[in-house]
């Protein structure tokens, strides 16, 4: 587990999280009043969890869902890659969503794996393109710049 907190001295402005709401969801009244929110970060293997948060009329957060009150009190899924703790910051409206702006307070990384992915209607993972060989390290761990060699400066 990684605990990140950003200190004022180190950070002259917090990371910025955006999230997106649909304005008719039942989250979306609960978010709008909320002095902090907690973004939870699934696993590739976690589609089965995103697709019971995305439904509607139902308890999130009864079984089979695990789950624990994070510091400030806001929902904290259990078993996922990671956790933000997020201060509301700015609103935006989008069409019939509505992006909203959260300033990372606290991250806590727990697994370092890929994350899941939602597009164009289905879940998926992140796979890393092969890197092109322009932008190749070399063995030697010398610094490259535009793949000929040489000082970066």
């Amino acid at each position: 587990m990684i605990k990140i907190r950003p200190a004022a001295a180190r950070v002259a402005r917090p990371v910025a999280r955006p999230v997106y709401v649909d304005r008719f969801s039942t989250t979306w009244p609960w978010l709008r009043s909320a002095d902090h929110f907690a973004v939870n970060i699934l696993a590739s293997d976690q589609a089965e969890l995103a697709a019971r948060f995305a439904r509607k009329d139902i308890d999130r957060f009864a079984e089979p869902t695990r789950w624990r009150p994070g510091p400030l009190g806001a929902p904290l899924l259990q078993d996922v890659s990671a956790h933000l703790v997020c201060l509301p910051d700015q609103t935006v409206d989008v069409g019939d969503h509505i992006l909203v702006v959260g300033l990372v307070a606290e991250a806590t990384v727990y697994t370092p794996g890929r994350p899941l992915l939602y597009h164009q209607g289905g879940f998926g993972r992140f796979v890393a393109h092969p890197r092109p060989p322009s932008l190749a390290r070399p063995r030697d761990g010398s610094a490259t710049v535009g793949g000929r060699g040489g000082s970066p400066h």
